[in-house]
């Protein structure tokens, strides 16, 4: 970690204050070599190069638009991919963090062969509010009063953001708990950063 660090303060900083750097990945497709010549390049060399260019284009917008049909179909998530591999740590820092939790949703009106309700897993957008450090308190849904017994430590006290979509119009909180081993998994109460918050 050190030499990591090192070489970013070193190296990669300074590099980027006298140089532009790159916004995405290189991506290689099919071109002309390039070689020495004298003169002007002939007009099938600049449509070899323009076709390049276009190429290059449209290999990116198939790409883009592959991604997102396996997405749908549930294969692979772009926002997985960029998480960190290890959880935050469920303590006061994560405190108006911007945060996914998987959830899961009866779909009206589908049901399964043998007659069960159809469910989804949806990721839903909520925010932290606190922590529970083992003597928060929590009021009870039905009745508003405060109960005695404290919030264990791991529970983070979730704003949770409307959600119309879902017949959820109205924004609401609750205390969930957030566990390291569902860090960015694909069960229900898995959690993770929102990265387009």
């Amino acid at each position: 970690m050190k030499e990591l660090r090192a070489w970013l303060v070193d190296t990669i900083m300074p590099a980027e204050a006298t140089r532009p750097f790159p916004t995405e990945a290189f991506c290689s497709t099919l071109c002309r070599k390039t070689t020495p010549q004298l003169g002007r390049l002939t007009v099938k060399a600049e449509q070899l190069n323009t076709a390049g260019a276009s190429s290059l284009t449209d290999f990116k917008a198939a790409a883009m638009a592959e991604r997102d049909r396996r997405e749908v179909a549930g294969m692979g998530d772009r926002f997985a991919e960029q998480q960190a591999a290890v959880p935050p740590p469920v303590d006061s820092s994560l405190v108006d963090a911007e945060l996914e939790v998987l959830c899961s949703y009866d779909l009206d009106g589908q049901t399964t062969a043998g007659g069960q309700q159809k469910k989804a897993n949806l990721w839903c957008a909520c925010r932290v509010l606190q922590v529970s450090d083992g003597t928060a308190l929590q009021t009870s849904p039905t009745t508003g009063k405060t109960l005695s017994k404290p919030v264990a430590v791991g529970f983070v006290l979730l704003h949770w953001y409307a959600n119309p979509e879902m017949g959820e119009g109205e924004e609401s909180e609750e205390w969930v708990a957030l566990l390291p081993k569902k860090w960015n998994a694909n069960q229900v109460q898995s959690w993770r950063r929102n990265l387009e918050a």
